[in-house]
C-alpha cells in the first residue's frame, strides 16, 4: 500500500496532521498509492486509520512514518516487547526496515473502494489477518506466477481467436 508521493516536507506535515487527528480521537482516511498491499488494497483505494498503537497484533495493517514517507503495511512480528515491528507489504518480496513503535500513526481498520467500506477489524479479518501475516513471505512469488499465467492465458486466447476467427477475432 505504497506511500504518499509528495515531497518529504509535505508528508512530514501530513503525518503531523494525521497524528493530531488521532490524538484527538478522530480517525482519518489514508490514500493508498502503489501496489505493495495487493490484492487487499489497490492503488486509489483509501484506508480508514484509527489511533490504536497499544493493541497492535501480528496481522494488523499499520500506517507508519519512515524516511519522510507514510506507509501502510502488515505487521508480521511484534518484537522488543512491543517497541518495534517487522512489517511488509503483502505483494512485496522483502520486509521493511524495523518499524519503531513511535513511528506508528495508527492501525488500518477499513478499506474504502468505490465508496464502499470493508471493515478489517471484523471477526472474519481477526481470523484472516494473522493467517495472511503467516503466508506473507510466500505471496509475492505467487502473485508473480499468477500474473505470468494470466498474461500467457490471455495471449493464448487472443491467438486462438485470431486463428479460429481471423484477424478481427469475431465470428
Amino acid at each position: 500500500m505504497g506511500h504518499c508521493t509528495d515531497s518529504g516536507r509535505v508528508v512530514a506535515l501530513t503525518a503531523e496532521v494525521y497524528d493530531g487527528l488521532l490524538r484527538s480521537g478522530q480517525p482519518f482516511t489514508f490514500p493508498v498509492r502503489g501496489n505493495s498491499m495487493r490484492p487487499l488494497f489497490r492503488d486509489g483505494d483509501s484506508a480508514l486509520v484509527q489511533r490504536d498503537r497499544h493493541s497492535i497484533r501480528v496481522g494488523d495493517i499499520v500506517v507508519y512514518r519512515s524516511r519522510e514517507q507514510l506507509f501502510a503495511h502488515r505487521v508480521l512480528r511484534v518484537a522488543g516487547e512491543g517497541r518495534h515491528y517487522v512489517c511488509k507489504g503483502d505483494a512485496r518480496e522483502v520486509c521493511d526496515r524495523r518499524v519503531l513503535a513511535q513511528a506508528v500513526l495508527g492501525r488500518v481498520v477499513a478499506r474504502i473502494r468505490d465508496g464502499r467500506q470493508v471493515r478489517l477489524d471484523s471477526a472474519f479479518y481477526a481470523l484472516l489477518n494473522p493467517l495472511l501475516a503467516l503466508i506473507s513471505p510466500y505471496t509475492s512469488p505467487a502473485y508473480r506466477i499468477a500474473a505470468i499465467v494470466s498474461y500467457a492465458w490471455g495471449a493464448l486466447g487472443r491467438r486462438m481467436r485470431r486463428w479460429t476467427h481471423g484477424p478481427g477475432g469475431s465470428a
